[in-house]
C-alpha cells in the first residue's frame, strides 16, 4: 500500500534540484549541476504528464477531451 503521493514526491524533488545549488549542495561541477538539473525537469515533466494522460479526460498533450 503506497502511502505516499508520487505526484507531490516528483514536484518536490524537481523543486529541490534547483535549490539546493543555490544553497550550496553541489554534487560535482557546474556542467554536471546543469545537466542533472535539466534531467530531472524533463523526467519530472514527463512523469507527471504520462500519470495524468492515463488518469483520462486529456491527451497526450494535456488538452482536455471532455468537458
Amino acid at each position: 500500500m503506497k502511502t505516499y503521493s508520487t505526484e507531490y514526491t516528483a514536484i518536490l524533488v524537481n523543486i529541490l534540484s534547483f535549490v539546493l545549488p543555490q544553497i550550496g549542495v553541489s554534487v560535482g561541477s557546474d556542467a554536471l549541476t546543469t545537466t542533472i538539473q535539466t534531467v530531472v525537469a524533463i523526467a519530472t515533466g514527463l512523469f507527471l504528464l504520462v500519470k495524468r494522460h492515463k488518469r483520462g479526460g486529456v491527451n497526450a498533450l494535456g488538452v482536455r477531451t471532455e468537458v
